[in-house]
């Protein structure tokens, strides 16, 4: 109840479980698909659809993937909060790019297209929900949401559940405590909105493949026919930052892979187009709120 409260939804547990299981009890809808598995290699890039429309309000999936598989464009009817226990996700939809370690976890409303690309071996844990059914106050664009050691192994736990669980017993309360467990607060730094203009977005998609690029806003505007004053511009409108810090930005979110396949901080420094690690690590406490090395720190307390 004291969860509820702090996040203002109104319901403790045992007002979760009523909404989200009680319908379902009298319904009696009968049972389509495993809702938990653990898919062997080499795996589909979509979720099974029979696994969208399974009877139980809120589930969860297993998947791992080999580096740089990609999951197209694509959306669920469900809402879903993507979970990696292992590697990095980079998630982009029409409007907006996020990298997300494991410390971290996305929350994708449903019908929202989406791509997925795995930096290092990815070992995603999904949750599938059906927000109405659950009638929880679950914002209606995505979130990057902090995973706190205990919603890191309810979701654990999920995974591990009967296809079928009880929705009276054990099974329930930890589903339903998952759901209570997370807060809707956005981590803003690991997310970047994909520009509208196409010289920005020119200018986006070559840092996500090479964030060292060292050219200057006036090389951009040669580039891409732009005078250097209108390309900033530009900057200021649609990220809200001058074109230095967009790219410092860009350049921290490319190197937290990097980082999490295990490479030594002054080498992810030099490869993301920092001169020295002490400027790397500054700009990265800035953005990121601890050093490269506290952030490897957290990083492994979840692996």
């Amino acid at each position: 109840m004291r969860a509820a409260q702090r996040r203002g939804k109104g319901f403790g547990l045992v007002g979760v479980r009523a909404r989200c299981y009680a319908d379902d009890i009298a319904k009696n809808v009968p049972k389509i698909t495993p809702l938990t598995r653990l898919v062997p290699m080499p795996i589909p890039s979509a979720v099974p659809l029979e696994f969208q429309g399974h009877a139980r309000p809120v589930g969860a999936l297993a998947k791992d993937y080999p580096d740089g598989h990609v999951v197209r464009t694509h959306r669920h009817p469900r809402a879903q909060l993507m979970y990696a226990t292992a590697g990095i996700l980079e998630v982009r939809t029409d409007t907006s790019f996020w990298v997300i370690p494991p410390q971290r976890a996305l929350w994708i409303p449903g019908e929202v297209a989406h791509e997925v690309r795995m930096r290092g071996r990815v070992e995603m844990r999904t949750i599938y929900v059906d927000v109405a059914r659950c009638g929880i106050a679950a914002p209606d664009t995505p979130v990057v949401i902090r995973v706190s050691a205990l919603l890191r192994e309810l979701i654990l736990r999920a995974t591990t559940l009967p296809e079928d669980w009880s929705p009276n017993g054990r099974d329930a309360l930890v589903m339903a405590l998952l759901l209570e467990e997370v807060e809707w607060k956005s981590d803003s730094p690991l997310h970047l909105q994909v520009p509208r203009d196409p010289r920005l977005r020119k200018i986006f998609d070559i840092y996500l493949s090479t964030p060292a690029d060292a050219r200057s806003l006036q090389d951009w505007a040669i580039e891409v026919g732009a005078s250097s004053r209108t390309l900033e511009r530009r900057f200021m409108t649609e990220f809200g930052l001058p074109f230095r810090e967009w790219r410092q930005q860009m350049r921290l979110l490319g190197a937290l892979p990097l980082l999490g396949a295990g490479r030594p901080i002054t080498q992810v420094a030099l490869e993301v187009g920092y001169d020295t690690p002490s400027a790397f690590s500054t700009m990265f406490r800035r953005f990121m709120g601890v050093t490269p090395s506290e952030y490897l720190t957290r990083a492994r307390g979840h692996a």
